[in-house]
C-alpha cells in the first residue's frame, strides 16, 4: 500500500535522527537547534493531515474529492504530485484499494526549519511502518472475502521538503532514504 518515491535498501536498523543545529544568523537571538514551536507544530500537523489524506485516497481511489484533497497538499509543480496522481490512477484502473494495517504507524524523527523561516521552507524526516494491504475492490473471493493483491509489510524512512504557500505547508519533494522489507524498524509509538 505504500508509495515510495525513491527507495534505497539498507540493512542497518534505523535510529531516531539527532536534531541538527540551524546555521547561525546575524540575529541577536542565540542559534537554536529546533524550530520555533509554532512552525514545528504546523509542520507536524501538516504531516499528520497528509498521512490521513493519503490513507483516505488510497482506500477509495475512485473518489475524486479524496484524490483532490490529497493532491492539494502538494505544490502544483511538484513531481511527487504527478507521481501520486499516477499511482492513484493505477489503483483506480485496476480496481484496487488500500486497507490500513492495525500496526501501521508513522514517527516524525526530525523537523528542520531554517532561521529564515519567513521564506517558508522546511524539511521533515519520517519513519513509517506499513502493515496494510492492497485488495481487489472490484471483485470478491468465492467465500465473499476481499482478494488480497499485496500484503507485504515494510518500514521506510522518508525525507520531505515542505514549502509554505499562502499560509499552508505543501509538499515539494519526498525521497525515501531507506526501506526495510518485512519488519517494523521505526521507533516505538
Amino acid at each position: 500500500m505504500v508509495l515510495a518515491p525513491a527507495a534505497c535498501s539498507g540493512s542497518a536498523s534505523p535510529r531516531p535522527l539527532a536534531p541538527t543545529a540551524s546555521p547561525s544568523t546575524r540575529s541577536s537571538a542565540p542559534p537554536t537547534s529546533s524550530p520555533s514551536p509554532s512552525a514545528d507544530q504546523a509542520i507536524r500537523a501538516a504531516t499528520a493531515a497528509y498521512e490521513q489524506a493519503y490513507l483516505d485516497a488510497v482506500a477509495d481511489p475512485t473518489n475524486t474529492g479524496k484524490r483532490q484533497v490529497l493532491l492539494a497538499m502538494y505544490t502544483a509543480d511538484s513531481p511527487e504530485r504527478a507521481g501520486v496522481s499516477t499511482f492513484l490512477q493505477t489503483f483506480s484502473t485496476k480496481g484496487w484499494a488500500g486497507r490500513r494495517g492495525t500496526l501501521d504507524h508513522q514517527t516524525i524523527e526530525q523537523v528542520k526549519v531554517p532561521p529564515s523561516a519567513s521564506q517558508g521552507k522546511a524539511e521533515t524526516t519520517t519513519c513509517t511502518y506499513d502493515s496494510g494491504r492492497v485488495v481487489d475492490a472490484a471483485n470478491r473471493a468465492p467465500d465473499g472475502s476481499e482478494i488480497v493483491v499485496n500484503d507485504e509489510t515494510q518500514s521506510y524512512r522518508t525525507r520531505w521538503t515542505w514549502l509554505l504557500v499562502a499560509g499552508e505547508w505543501k509538499i515539494v519533494d519526498a525521497t525515501t532514504l531507506t526501506t526495510w522489507p518485512g519488519a517494523d524498524r521505526c521507533a516505538a509509538r
